[in-house]
């Protein structure tokens, strides 16, 4: 059965945004709504997920998160071990298994960008990123309210902690640190 909701356009933006492809249609079954989102594998599976929820956008953003949380990558690779080597599926365990990770980092990297559209971010607020360059090597930081900084093991999640916390479109201002002392 069909319904003649559609997600936001702010939502599909995101969805789009971060790689999938949707095309904001809610669908309904059995009293519940869905959306199916797809997206490329790097090793070039036509990856889906439908995402049920309760038809609000609210609920969607829930969704979203509840599918990151519990994407299991040993059960996503248990699905294609029977089909190794055989109509273009890779027959490397290995690749299987990195292929599942892309997905769960992919599924994570999008509930964050969509639960960045709940936080209200005043557009005097700004977040700090602060790379600082030393014998040790590269480090991230970002500000943190209180005016410390906390420290990220890269720049990626230094990237996925400003998203969650100021949400996708929050501007970030870059401190760039060069010390070489003796």
């Amino acid at each position: 059965m069909s319904s003649n909701k559609i997600l936001p356009e702010e939502i599909v933006n995101i969805i789009e945004n971060e790689g999938f492809s949707c095309n904001g249609k809610i669908s309904k079954q059995s009293g519940e709504y869905y959306v199916e989102i797809f997206q490329g594998t790097p090793l070039g599976e036509d990856w889906n997920e439908t995402i049920w929820f309760d038809g609000s956008k609210e609920s969607f953003i829930e969704a979203v998160r509840n599918r990151a949380n519990i994407f299991d990558v040993d059960e996503e690779v248990e699905i294609w071990i029977p089909c190794r080597g055989e109509n273009g599926c890779p027959s490397s365990i290995e690749a299987l298994v990195e292929d599942a990770k892309w997905k769960e980092e992919q599924i994570e990297k999008l509930a964050d960008a969509l639960e960045g559209l709940n936080r209200s971010v005043s557009t005097e607020k700004k977040a700090i990123l602060r790379i600082v360059v030393n014998y040790a090597g590269t480090q991230f930081f970002t500000k943190e309210e209180d005016g410390y900084f906390k420290q990220h093991e890269s720049l990626e999640t230094a990237r996925d902690y400003i998203i969650h916390e100021y949400g996708a479109d929050v501007e970030i201002e870059t401190e760039t640190n060069i010390r070489f002392t003796y």
